[in-house]
C-alpha cells in the first residue's frame, strides 16, 4: 500500500512541525485516505542559540535510542576532535530515524548528550546548534561524565517521534548487528518504539546492595522488572535501561550483566553515567511500555510499589495513559546569595517552561536531579516538598556528579511532564 508522507515546518515564536501521513493514496489521488497526525512544539527558544526550554508532542510513536557513540576510526582525522565526534553522532542519528523509521531529525523532541570534559560543554553545545541551524532544535541537556568507550569525547541518547502504524501495541526493538558495530558499548538495540496503544511507564532509579557492579546490576534488574510484573509488563516491555555506576571503567560489568538478564530476546536500549556514590555500586531507572488502559483514570498514574515506602517527594512509579509529552531541556538557576536562591530560581525558570507549554506541577512525570554542591543538594531536598504535591511528585533519580557543566552552579534539573488539559 503506498503511504504518503507531508512534512509541513514552520518557524515563528514556536516551532512547529506537522506531519500527515495519508494511507491508501494513490498516484491520482484516488481512494480511500486516512490520517494519523505528528504535533512538535518548540516553546521560550533561546534568542542566541535557538533551543527551546521545552517541547511538546502528540501523536504517533515515540523511539528512545540507546548511549550511541561517535565512529572511531584511526584513518579519519575527524573521529579524534570534537566537531567531528558531535558531527558523526548526530550523522548517524538521522540514519538511524531515516533508516528505520522514515522520519527525520525534525522530529527529534529531547536530546541528552554526555561530555567527557566540563570544558567541552559550552563547545558542544555550539556544535550542536551548527549542526542544527537547518533543522528545529530539541530540547537538550548536557551531562558531564566519563564514557564508557575509550576515545570518545561525547555521546548522546535521544527521544523522537514517528508515524508508525505498524506497531499498535508492545515494544519494537531497532536492532541491527551491523550498524551497532563500534557505536553502542554492549550490543543492545539502537532504539525502541514504544506502541501507540500502550501506556509509558517510568520508574525512579533503584539500587541493590551487592558485592560488585554485576551482581548489583543483576539484583537491581530483577527489582525493576518485578514492578512491571504488577503492572502487567513484563521484560520485553522496557523500552531504556539508564545505569548510573562508579567507576565507570568497570561498566563492562553492567553491560554483561544486562546482556545476561536479556539473553533471550532483544536487549533494550542503555544508558550509562557516572554518579558519585559510597553507598551502592548502581542505581538503574527504566522506561517501559505496557498495554494501554486510556480512559480508565487520570492521565498520569503515581504510584508505589507493595513493600517500598510513599515518599512526598518522589513518585516510584508514574504511568503515562497516552504519549502527549513536555519535555523540559537541562535546567540551571541563578547564582544568588546561598544554594536556596540557586533551586529557586531554577524551579521558577522550569515551572515557566512547563506552564508555557500547556502543562503544571501538578502534571509531573519524570525528573533527573544532578546535583555537584551538597549544600545546593540539602537545599533541593527541602524545596521539593513545597514545590509538589505530595500525593503527585514525579518519578524521579537523584544522580551526584562530580561537575554539571555550568560554572559555580551546583544543580542542574530536566523533566518530563503532560499537558494539564483533559484530566
Amino acid at each position: 500500500m503506498l503511504q504518503c508522507r507531508k512534512v509541513k515546518t514552520k518557524r515563528s515564536a514556536v516551532w512547529a512541525v506537522l506531519i500527515l501521513i495519508l494511507v491508501g493514496c494513490s498516484g491520482n489521488g484516488g481512494g480511500e485516505v486516512a490520517a494519523d497526525a505528528i504535533s512538535i512544539e518548540h516553546f521560550l527558544q533561546d534568542k542566541g542559540t535557538g533551543i527551546p526550554a521545552a517541547v511538546k508532542v502528540s501523536g504517533g510513536v515515540l523511539v528512545h535510542t540507546t548511549q550511541l557513540f561517535p565512529v572511531l576510526d584511526a584513518k579519519s582525522s575527524g573521529s579524534s576532535t570534537l566537531q567531528g565526534q558531535v558531527d558523526s553522532l548526530l550523522n548517524e542519528l538521522e540514519g538511524i530515524l531515516e533508516e528505520h523509521g522514515g522520519g527525520s531529525v525534525d522530529q527529534v523532541v529531547k536530546l541528552n548528550v554526555y561530555v567527557r570534559a566540563a570544558g567541552d560543554c559550552e563547545k558542544v553545545e555550539k556544535l550542536l546548534v551548527t549542526w542544527f541551524a537547518k533543522h528545529p532544535m530539541p530540547a537538550l541537556t548536557l551531562i558531564v561524565t566519563p564514557l564508557a568507550r575509550p576515545g570518545a569525547l561525547v555521546a548522546l541518547d535521544a527521544v523522537a517521534v514517528i508515524v508508525d502504524s505498524d506497531t499498535p501495541k508492545g515494544v519494537e526493538m531497532w536492532s541491527d548487528l551491523h550498524a551497532i558495530k563500534g557505536r553502542t558499548f554492549g550490543g543492545e538495540a539502537l532504539a525502541a518504539v514504544s506502541g501507540y496503544k500502550t501506556d509509558l511507564v517510568y520508574i525512579s532509579g533503584r539500587a541493590t546492595k551487592a558485592d560488585d557492579l554485576g551482581d548489583a546490576t543483576q539484583a537491581t534488574m530483577e527489582q525493576l522488572i518485578s514492578v512491571l510484573q504488577m503492572l502487567g509488563g513484563n521484560a520485553e516491555s522496557v523500552v531504556q535501561v539508564k545505569v548510573f555506576l562508579k567507576p565507570m571503567h568497570e561498566a563492562v560489568f553492567a553491560a554483561e550483566a544486562i546482556q545476561n538478564f536479556f539473553e533471550k530476546m532483544d536487549r533494550p536500549p542503555v544508558v550509562m553515567v557516572e554518579w558519585e556514590s559510597s553507598s551502592y555500586p548502581t542505581e538503574i531507572e527504566v522506561i517501559a511500555a505496557i498495554p494501554s488502559r486510556r480512559g480508565e483514570g487520570n492521565k498520569v498514574m503515581y504510584m508505589t510499589p507493595p513493600g517500598d515506602k510513599p515518599s512526598p517527594v518522589y513518585s516510584k512509579v508514574t504511568v503515562v495513559r497516552d504519549h502527549d509529552l513536555i519535555y523540559v531541556g537541562g535546567m540551571v538557576g541563578d547564582l544568588g546569595e546561598d544554594a536556596e536562591a540557586e533551586v529557586k530560581t531554577l524551579y521558577d525558570r522550569m515551572g515557566k517552561a512547563v506552564e508555557t507549554a500547556g502543562g503544571d506541577f501538578n502534571h509531573l512525570v519524570k525528573a533527573t536531579y544532578y546535583v555537584s554542591n551538597p549544600e545546593v543538594s540539602k537545599a533541593l531536598n527541602e524545596l521539593r516538598p513545597k514545590e509538589y504535591d505530595a500525593k503527585s511528585p514525579p518519578a524521579a533519580s537523584k544522580v551526584t556528579l562530580k561537575e554539571i557543566g555550568v560554572a559555580d552552579r551546583g544543580i542542574l534539573i530536566d523533566m518530563i511532564a503532560v499537558p494539564a488539559i483533559g484530566d
